[in-house]
């Protein structure tokens, strides 16, 4: 996945129109089937996909976006993989510090998708931060997501500064 880093850093040359839909998608919506296919508007699948990360009674749709074997990785942090420990990662973050991204664009070429967002976390007892970020999504044969590594600052305002090692 870091080998991909750089194209990270290069997309986002290419991802500077901004715009952030609050209309609702069903991109989602059949858990049986929530994987982009092409042609998908890309960015509606992302404004869904992160909005279902962000959303506890939506984990389940997340989730099922990804391969079993699937993978998160924030930063510098150990890759958390398979679908029961992002879940329950994903609830230890909840806990922490409640996130919302807010899409900025959003690119696919071949099996990888590109996203600017604006992350903002809102640290338990501490006012929200703000921190701009890139997701790089792998997606397999059948696009479900193989692999999402989100790239972030993670300076001394970084409200996870303090992580444990995974997500």
């Amino acid at each position: 996945m870091i080998k991909h880093l750089p194209l990270v850093f290069l997309s986002c040359l290419f991802l500077h129109c901004a715009h952030d839909s609050k209309e609702p998608t069903t991109i989602l919506a059949n858990s049986e089937s929530p994987a982009i296919k092409p042609g998908h508007d890309v960015h509606a699948y992302a404004v869904e996909l992160l909005a279902a990360f962000d959303d506890l009674e939506q984990t389940e749709r997340f989730l099922a976006s990804y391969a079993p074997d699937g993978f998160l990785q924030a930063g510098n942090t150990v890759p958390t993989v398979g679908r029961d420990n992002l879940r329950r990662a994903i609830r230890r973050l909840a806990e922490v510090a409640p996130i919302t991204h807010h899409i900025k664009s959003a690119a696919r070429t071949d099996q990888q998708i590109f996203i600017s967002v604006d992350m903002t976390y809102r640290p338990v007892g501490q006012r929200p931060v703000n921190i701009p970020g890139v997701v790089l999504i792998d997606l397999d044969d059948d696009d479900r997501i193989v692999g999402m590594f989100v790239a972030m600052d993670r300076s001394q305002s970084h409200p996870l500064r303090d992580a444990p090692e995974s997500l």
